[in-house]
Protein backbone atom coordinates (compact mmCIF):
# COMPACT_ATOMS: atom_id res chain seq x y z
CA UNK A 1 0.00 0.00 0.00
CA UNK A 2 1.31 3.74 -0.82
CA UNK A 3 -0.37 4.99 2.32
CA UNK A 4 1.85 5.59 4.61
CA UNK A 5 0.72 5.65 8.72
CA UNK A 6 -2.71 4.63 10.08
CA UNK A 7 -5.72 7.27 9.52
CA UNK A 8 -5.92 7.95 13.34
CA UNK A 9 -9.05 7.07 15.71
CA UNK A 10 -12.19 6.50 13.84
CA UNK A 11 -15.40 8.11 16.84
CA UNK A 12 -18.11 6.83 13.89
CA UNK A 13 -20.32 8.79 11.76
CA UNK A 14 -21.40 12.16 11.85
CA UNK A 15 -24.90 11.30 13.25
CA UNK A 16 -23.24 9.90 16.01
CA UNK A 17 -21.04 12.60 17.07
CA UNK A 18 -23.90 14.99 17.01
CA UNK A 19 -25.77 12.93 19.11
CA UNK A 20 -22.46 12.84 21.54
CA UNK A 21 -22.76 16.68 21.32
CA UNK A 22 -26.18 16.79 22.50
CA UNK A 23 -26.13 14.16 25.32
CA UNK A 24 -23.19 15.96 27.04
CA UNK A 25 -24.68 19.59 26.19
CA UNK A 26 -27.83 18.03 27.70
CA UNK A 27 -26.06 16.77 30.69
CA UNK A 28 -24.39 20.25 31.29
CA UNK A 29 -27.28 21.59 31.45
CA UNK A 30 -28.82 19.38 33.39
CA UNK A 31 -25.93 20.21 35.97
CA UNK A 32 -26.63 24.00 35.95
CA UNK A 33 -30.07 23.63 36.62
CA UNK A 34 -29.73 21.13 39.44
CA UNK A 35 -27.53 23.09 41.26
CA UNK A 36 -30.43 25.53 41.62
CA UNK A 37 -31.61 25.01 45.39
CA UNK A 38 -35.41 25.65 44.40
CA UNK A 39 -36.61 24.96 47.96
CA UNK A 40 -34.14 27.11 49.51
CA UNK A 41 -35.16 29.93 47.24
CA UNK A 42 -38.90 29.18 47.63
CA UNK A 43 -38.02 29.01 51.56
CA UNK A 44 -36.77 32.75 51.18
CA UNK A 45 -39.40 34.22 48.83
CA UNK A 46 -42.00 32.96 51.26
CA UNK A 47 -40.25 34.28 54.55
CA UNK A 48 -39.70 38.11 52.80
CA UNK A 49 -43.36 37.55 51.75
CA UNK A 50 -44.44 36.54 54.99
CA UNK A 51 -42.59 39.33 56.60
CA UNK A 52 -43.74 41.59 54.50
CA UNK A 53 -47.37 40.64 55.45
CA UNK A 54 -46.64 41.08 59.13
CA UNK A 55 -45.49 44.76 58.52
CA UNK A 56 -48.46 45.10 56.39
CA UNK A 57 -50.43 44.20 59.15
CA UNK A 58 -48.34 45.99 62.04
CA UNK A 59 -49.25 49.21 59.55
CA UNK A 60 -52.79 49.06 59.31
CA UNK A 61 -52.47 48.03 63.28
CA UNK A 62 -51.23 51.57 63.52
CA UNK A 63 -53.45 52.79 61.28
CA UNK A 64 -56.37 51.45 63.81
CA UNK A 65 -54.81 52.79 66.93
CA UNK A 66 -54.39 56.24 65.35
CA UNK A 67 -58.23 56.43 64.06
CA UNK A 68 -59.41 55.20 67.52
CA UNK A 69 -57.05 57.60 69.53
CA UNK A 70 -58.37 60.22 67.33
CA UNK A 71 -62.30 58.88 67.81
CA UNK A 72 -61.52 58.99 71.30
CA UNK A 73 -60.41 62.08 71.26
CA UNK A 74 -63.14 63.37 68.93
CA UNK A 75 -63.93 66.26 71.52
CA UNK A 76 -62.59 69.78 71.09
CA UNK A 77 -59.00 68.62 70.89
CA UNK A 78 -57.94 66.55 67.94
CA UNK A 79 -54.92 64.34 68.84
CA UNK A 80 -53.00 65.28 66.19
CA UNK A 81 -50.54 63.32 67.12
CA UNK A 82 -52.37 60.07 67.00
CA UNK A 83 -53.59 60.87 63.38
CA UNK A 84 -50.27 61.64 62.61
CA UNK A 85 -49.21 58.39 63.77
CA UNK A 86 -51.73 56.33 62.48
CA UNK A 87 -50.47 58.17 58.72
CA UNK A 88 -47.28 57.57 59.53
CA UNK A 89 -47.96 53.91 59.96
CA UNK A 90 -50.25 53.39 56.60
CA UNK A 91 -47.26 55.52 54.83
CA UNK A 92 -45.07 53.06 56.16
CA UNK A 93 -47.53 50.07 55.08
CA UNK A 94 -47.53 51.18 51.72
CA UNK A 95 -44.02 51.94 51.54
CA UNK A 96 -42.75 48.13 53.12
CA UNK A 97 -44.79 46.37 50.43
CA UNK A 98 -43.62 47.80 47.31
CA UNK A 99 -39.56 47.69 48.71
CA UNK A 100 -39.79 43.74 49.54
CA UNK A 101 -41.79 43.18 46.39
CA UNK A 102 -38.98 44.91 44.12
CA UNK A 103 -36.13 43.19 46.69
CA UNK A 104 -37.69 39.87 45.92
CA UNK A 105 -37.31 40.20 41.75
CA UNK A 106 -34.08 41.52 42.11
CA UNK A 107 -32.46 39.05 44.10
CA UNK A 108 -34.34 36.58 41.55
CA UNK A 109 -33.15 38.21 38.67
CA UNK A 110 -29.74 38.33 40.01
CA UNK A 111 -29.73 33.80 40.97
CA UNK A 112 -31.43 33.69 37.32
CA UNK A 113 -28.04 36.75 35.62
CA UNK A 114 -25.82 33.63 38.28
CA UNK A 115 -27.81 30.56 36.59
CA UNK A 116 -27.24 31.87 33.37
CA UNK A 117 -23.72 32.51 33.34
CA UNK A 118 -22.94 28.94 35.03
CA UNK A 119 -24.91 27.59 31.45
CA UNK A 120 -23.07 29.45 29.55
CA UNK A 121 -19.97 28.94 30.74
CA UNK A 122 -20.68 25.25 30.63
CA UNK A 123 -21.84 25.44 27.32
CA UNK A 124 -19.20 27.21 25.93
CA UNK A 125 -16.55 25.04 27.71
CA UNK A 126 -18.12 21.54 25.95
CA UNK A 127 -18.42 23.34 22.50
CA UNK A 128 -14.79 24.55 22.54
CA UNK A 129 -13.84 20.83 23.60
CA UNK A 130 -16.07 19.75 20.93
CA UNK A 131 -13.84 22.00 18.66
CA UNK A 132 -10.63 21.20 19.50
CA UNK A 133 -11.65 17.13 19.38
CA UNK A 134 -13.12 17.83 15.70
CA UNK A 135 -9.64 19.53 14.43
CA UNK A 136 -7.45 16.52 16.44
CA UNK A 137 -9.98 14.01 14.25
CA UNK A 138 -9.17 16.27 11.26
CA UNK A 139 -5.36 16.36 11.76
CA UNK A 140 -5.63 12.82 12.60
CA UNK A 141 -7.38 11.61 8.99
CA UNK A 142 -5.04 14.14 6.91
CA UNK A 143 -2.03 13.14 8.84
CA UNK A 144 -1.49 9.88 6.55
CA UNK A 145 -2.13 12.07 3.61
CA UNK A 146 0.59 14.28 4.44
CA UNK A 147 2.77 11.65 5.02
CA UNK A 148 2.17 9.83 1.68
CA UNK A 149 2.56 13.05 -0.05
CA UNK A 150 5.71 13.70 1.86
CA UNK A 151 7.57 10.62 1.11
CA UNK A 152 6.34 10.64 -2.57
CA UNK A 153 8.01 14.71 -2.90
CA UNK A 154 11.10 12.48 -1.44
CA UNK A 155 11.33 9.73 -3.24
CA UNK A 156 10.22 12.41 -6.48
CA UNK A 157 13.29 14.97 -5.31
CA UNK A 158 15.95 11.68 -5.23
CA UNK A 159 15.27 10.33 -8.86
CA UNK A 160 14.82 13.93 -10.01
CA UNK A 161 18.87 13.67 -8.20
CA UNK A 162 19.62 10.63 -10.05
CA UNK A 163 18.23 11.92 -13.44
CA UNK A 164 20.42 15.22 -13.08
CA UNK A 165 23.36 12.87 -12.25
CA UNK A 166 22.71 11.05 -15.13
CA UNK A 167 22.04 14.01 -17.42
CA UNK A 168 25.78 15.21 -16.47
CA UNK A 169 27.01 11.93 -17.04
CA UNK A 170 25.60 11.14 -20.62
CA UNK A 171 26.54 15.09 -21.67
CA UNK A 172 29.80 13.75 -20.73
CA UNK A 173 29.80 10.85 -22.40
CA UNK A 174 28.64 12.77 -25.52
CA UNK A 175 31.37 15.28 -25.17
CA UNK A 176 34.01 12.33 -24.95
CA UNK A 177 32.72 10.75 -28.44
CA UNK A 178 33.24 13.85 -30.41
CA UNK A 179 36.69 14.67 -29.17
Amino acid sequence: ERVVGEGGPREGTLAYDRQRLIDSIGAATRRAVESYDKDREAEQIAAAARSAVVNTGLAGVGVGVGVAIAVAAHVVWVDVTGILAGLAAATLGLLILPNRRRKAKQDLAEKLEELRGKLMGSLTEQFDREMRRGTQRIQDTVAPFGRFVRAEYDKISQQQAALTELEAHIIGLQAQLKA
